[in-house]
């Protein structure tokens, strides 16, 4: 026969992988997640990080962000009650966001 094992006669059936869900950005799923939206979940991950942090007062983030990326973390910033500022021109402009007096 042509099957598999010592007799030949184990299954030859290829096997499928199941459909299970993948979880965003691990894995082979991670392709299919929007960039923007790994980002977002990065930002507000290091932002409640930041928040829970008896020890840091403020958080630069990396020079390197597009405009629309600052104007994000602007955005989450704010709706966490933290103050938020970029600083630098053109591709030095970053953005610092700091939390407020008693926070």
């Amino acid at each position: 026969g042509q099957g598999l094992g010592r007799r030949s006669s184990g299954s030859v059936t290829p096997v499928a992988v199941s459909a299970v869900r993948l979880l965003e950005g691990v894995g082979l799923g991670c392709v299919s997640v929007p960039e923007e939206k790994l980002l977002r979940r990065n930002v507000e991950e290091r932002i409640q990080d930041f928040l829970a942090s008896s020890t840091e007062q403020e958080l630069a983030f990396q020079p390197d962000l597009a405009k629309a990326d600052r104007a994000l973390v602007h955005t989450l910033a704010q709706r966490h009650g933290l103050r938020h500022r970029s600083t630098g021109k053109g591709s030095e402009r970053f953005i610092t966001v700091s939390k407020r007096e008693g926070g």
